[in-house]
């Protein structure tokens, strides 16, 4: 009985070990005065934005320029830079993620971003598909803020991929809306992040093998696909056999291979500016 006490001791102190070993992984002490300065910014930020919400669900100008103006400066601070050197940023991130800043923004890109698919509705061509345009387009530009934050924030930090990583078919939905690149941002959370690109669902995938069909033939579409294809330079079989079974579901939509537009060509949108362009042209241009 004594023993069996003894042992049930061990496993507890082992096991309040391992986990005040976690809790002080996520303990961060502010050496540098820029560490406060950031620190002190990013609880300001928080209450603002929290605050700043309810007045930019009803459309107040002063309130997108103050939310603009505080995303764009602590932006800022998770970019490498001549003032902030990598190391710098790694720290700027995780004082931010300590203190859940990314939550307000996540928040704030759950107001409805209504789109106009009128143009798109109407078109009687193909050719002329596009992005649709936004019904609000301050809201729109702010969004864009939001995600230029959140790719800086995750970027190259596991800790935020991770937490950013359930979202991302949420962030998809707005794809597609013009001037606003979420891409981008699904791209840097799952980044040479084996454990998360593994997870991707197909549904994510054919969300943007739609986007192509909906919205006309761009490289940025396929060029999203590239991230989940390999990991630190090794080829990653799963996603690339998931990609190619969905690219050849569609082939004659999804791509061109020719690559001549000098004829009007009905997979591109009327404003792309490939249209007219020949193949030689194309290589010119570095496209």
């Amino acid at each position: 009985e004594e023993a069996a006490q003894a042992c049930a001791l061990m496993l507890r102190h082992m096991s309040q070990r391992s986990r005040v070993m976690n809790d002080l992984q996520m303990v961060q002490v502010l050496v540098f005065p820029a560490a406060v300065k950031v620190y002190d910014e990013t609880e300001f930020a928080i209450k603002r934005l929290i605050s700043l919400r309810k007045h930019i669900s009803r459309d107040e100008p002063a309130a997108y320029e103050e939310a603009t103006s505080l995303l764009k400066r602590l932006t800022g601070y998770v970019t490498v830079s001549p003032q902030f050197t990598a190391e710098f940023v790694e720290k700027h991130q995780r004082i931010m993620l300590n203190r859940e800043l990314d939550e307000p923004v996540v928040d704030m890109l759950q107001l409805n971003l209504e789109r106009d698919t009128s143009r798109r509705d109407a078109l009687t061509d193909q050719g002329e598909r596009d992005a649709d345009p936004p019904v609000i387009p301050a809201r729109r530009d702010l969004f864009q803020v939001c995600y230029d934050f959140l790719k800086m924030l995750c970027k190259g930090n596991p800790q935020a991929q991770k937490r950013l990583f359930p979202l991302i078919e949420i962030f998809s939905e707005h794809v597609g809306i013009e001037k606003l690149n979420v891409a981008d941002t699904i791209c840097e959370i799952v980044r040479d992040n084996a454990r998360l690109i593994s997870q991707v669902p197909e549904a994510l995938m054919r969300h943007f093998m739609t986007a192509i069909h909906t919205w006309g033939r761009k490289a940025r579409w396929l060029r999203f696909f590239e991230v989940f294809l390999e990991i630190g330079g090794i080829p990653f079989r799963r996603n690339q056999d998931l990609i190619l079974r969905l690219v050849m579901e569609d082939w004659d939509a999804l791509l061109d291979l020719s690559c001549d537009y000098s004829q009007p060509n009905q997979d591109l949108p009327q404003s792309d500016p490939r249209q007219g362009a020949t193949l030689l042209q194309l290589i010119q241009n570095g496209e």
